[in-house]
């Protein structure tokens, strides 16, 4: 017997969430059902009660504004954009089978789905005759940046403003030049026909050397472990300044494996 399923698109306020801290901004506003003939899909016309997520559309987006954590390294590379996540929610109210509707980032896609796929479970929609039913649903998630971010370096905790940021020595087509001749393919990995960026994130020192280089976002031990070597190796950078004093700040450096 084929499972008689409401398919209903709920178009709740758009998430937005900032790297620092979180807003939601719109109105929950429902829209029309899905035209589609399907012999697995039933459509209803109307149902009586609407699923709802307990407490409520502004428990709702309380719950996914404390829940989302802007992830780091795309927060690190400035990656923004919309995540809208399909799901569907059970009869019992259970959250099942949620889905990305156009990736934009792997880091951005898992963290929207890792919040849906963890919601409480919601009170069921229901139909005029108190038949509790199937639907699904929808959520925009959008990851945005505060505007003047700069994504490719931090203060490292300085009071006041850093009015230049590090530099490798020769600008940055020194650096590229620099990664380019120095990284080694990894020797476990030269039979794969596989590309890959690692970023690294390290410390600028007052004095230009850099030390303390970690790994933000891996691809593989074998090309994090190259990608720290080159890194680590690198010559004295012109360090960051801020009121005419040197001081030290994190920055990070995209390491791109490429056949």
């Amino acid at each position: 017997m084929k499972k008689t399923i409401l398919i209903l698109l709920i178009m709740l306020c758009p998430v937005f969430a900032f790297a620092g801290d979180y807003i939601s901004l719109g109105s929950t506003k429902p829209i029309n059902s899905c035209e589609k003939n399907d012999s697995d899909v039933h459509i209803f016309d109307a149902i009586e009660k609407m699923a709802s997520f307990p407490g409520g559309n502004q428990a709702l987006i309380t719950y996914l504004n404390s829940s989302i954590v802007y992830p780091h390294a795309a927060e690190l590379m400035g990656i923004q954009g919309c995540v809208k996540v399909f799901f569907f929610i059970e009869e019992d109210g259970r959250i099942t089978n949620a889905s990305v509707d156009k990736p934009i980032d792997p880091d951005l896609d898992r963290e929207a789905l890792r919040v849906i796929k963890n919601m409480p479970k919601w009170s069921p929609a229901m139909m005029s005759n108190g038949r509790k039913v199937r639907i699904r649903m929808s959520i925009p998630i959008t990851f945005r940046l505060h505007p003047g971010n700069i994504s490719n370096f931090s203060d490292y905790g300085n009071d006041k403003p850093v009015e230049q940021i590090p530099s490798f020595p020769g600008g940055n087509a020194a650096l590229e030049s620099y990664l380019s001749k120095n990284i080694k393919y990894p020797s476990e990995t030269e039979d794969k026909c596989v590309e890959g960026r690692v970023i690294v994130t390290f410390l600028v020192q007052k004095d230009g050397s850099v030390n303390n280089a970690f790994v933000v976002k891996s691809v593989s031990p074998y090309w994090d472990k190259e990608a720290l070597r080159v890194i680590n190796n690198m010559p004295k950078w012109i360090p960051a300044k801020s009121n005419g004093e040197n001081v030290a700040v994190l920055y990070n450096v995209p390491v791109t494996f490429k056949r």
